[in-house]
């Protein structure tokens, strides 16, 4: 297991991703072979970008952006201070010290018609809905290399056409989704598989959260990774939590609660939890999670969220996404009777709000932190 670092001046730069999704795009963006091409859509000021650039230094990086600051970029630096007017200037700024990143000015794809060369890996952030967003899919994982990547932003429930489309490549590739945060990621079926998607990126104990849908059915994914039916109308039924690392399974528990008939005692993770206490099927709908480092291995703070998408009569329906909870909190979503469809689990530093990176409560925690903020283990 190898460690690479991102610098930490990529959170001075302006943007909405967050620590753990950079962490994700990095050790995606470090898999691209020596002499590949990476292309962003959608760069903005280049947070991800730059962590992109200096995750894998041996890569170029075609970041293509309008860099018109329209009224939504306006509204979006009004919530700062001292940060640069939206353009072309100001992400030439942010990446001066980078040899590795070039620009194109124009919209995608029309700007970028003839375009001709394969591509790596394909990082979608500009449009987040259709028919623009179907058309950039289509486009560009068109020139990513069998084998390649293809991932984007905003795999959430405020941009339910970013499901969709991601959805439907899933389903023609016959593959899943990966998701951490709202970053999204696919392998191009074909090619040389050896690009990791399913590994442990985030700093911690290395497992596998398997959950079972009542749809969907049984689906793992590596802690930091959404698992189960993420914003899909699926509950949970069961799960467990696999640990291989030598910090031992006895030393992560869980508990389950609901408002009404109340909590389970606290339970070993890797033992079969389910969701359904009775035969009435009163799924839980809140979790907490609990974690004593043995030996002082393991000993990254443990955080948790998780989300519900619930339709009920008459078409009316509930999604949502809790905060993140810390050791031994409940997590749960604002509709506190909602089923729970998925889970993430993550040990690492507190994942930060990307809108927080410019405010003076965060620029004391900059300084704390030093150069090494965001750290990602590769397999």
């Amino acid at each position: 297991m190898g460690y690479l670092f991102t610098d930490a001046d990529a959170l001075r730069v302006p943007g909405k991703t967050s620590l753990d999704e950079l962490g994700f795009l990095a050790a995606l963006a470090a898999q691209v072979p020596c002499g590949g091409t990476i292309v962003e859509i959608g760069a903005f000021y280049g947070r991800a970008t730059r962590v992109m650039a200096l995750s894998n230094r041996h890569a170029r990086v075609i970041a293509i952006d309008t860099f018109e600051d329209v009224h939504w970029t306006r509204k979006y630096a009004k919530s700062y201070t001292d940060i640069p007017a939206f353009g072309r200037g100001a992400f030439n700024r942010y990446m001066s010290d980078l040899t590795n990143v070039c620009a194109i000015t124009g919209d995608s794809p029309e700007a970028v018609s003839d375009w001709s060369t394969d591509i790596d890996l394909y990082f979608e952030d500009a449009v987040h809905g259709n028919p623009k967003l179907r058309a950039n899919l289509d486009f560009w994982s068109a020139h990513v290399k069998p084998g390649g990547i293809v991932c984007g932003h905003e795999y959430s429930h405020r941009f339910l056409d970013v499901k969709r489309e991601v959805d439907r490549l899933a389903s023609i590739w016959n593959t899943e989704v990966c998701i951490v945060g709202s970053l999204w990621a696919l392998r191009k079926p074909g090619g040389k598989t050896s690009t990791l998607l399913g590994k442990d990126f985030m700093s911690g104990m290395n497992a596998q959260l398997t959950v079972t849908n009542k749809k969907k059915g049984r689906s793992s994914r590596s802690l930091g990774m959404w698992a189960g039916a993420h914003l899909d109308a699926d509950r949970i039924e069961s799960f467990r939590i696999v640990p291989s690392c030598a910090a031992g399974p006895e030393a992560l528990q869980v508990r389950l609660g609901h408002p009404s008939f109340g909590n389970t005692n606290w339970q070993d993770a890797n033992d079969l939890i389910r969701f359904t206490p009775d035969a009435k099927v009163r799924p839980f709908t809140r979790i907490a999670f609990r974690y004593e480092p043995v030996d002082g291995r393991c000993s990254k703070p443990l955080s948790y969220r998780v989300s519900a998408r619930q339709i009920g009569n008459n078409g009316h329906f509930f999604t949502g996404t809790s905060t993140w909870a810390e050791n031994g909190a409940w997590a749960a979503v604002a509709a506190q009777r909602a089923a729970i469809n998925a889970i993430t689990l993550c040990f690492s530093d507190k994942p930060v709000d990307a809108q927080s990176a410019f405010k003076p409560t965060y620029a004391s925690h900059l300084k704390r932190a030093g150069k090494a903020i965001i750290e990602h283990a590769l397999m």
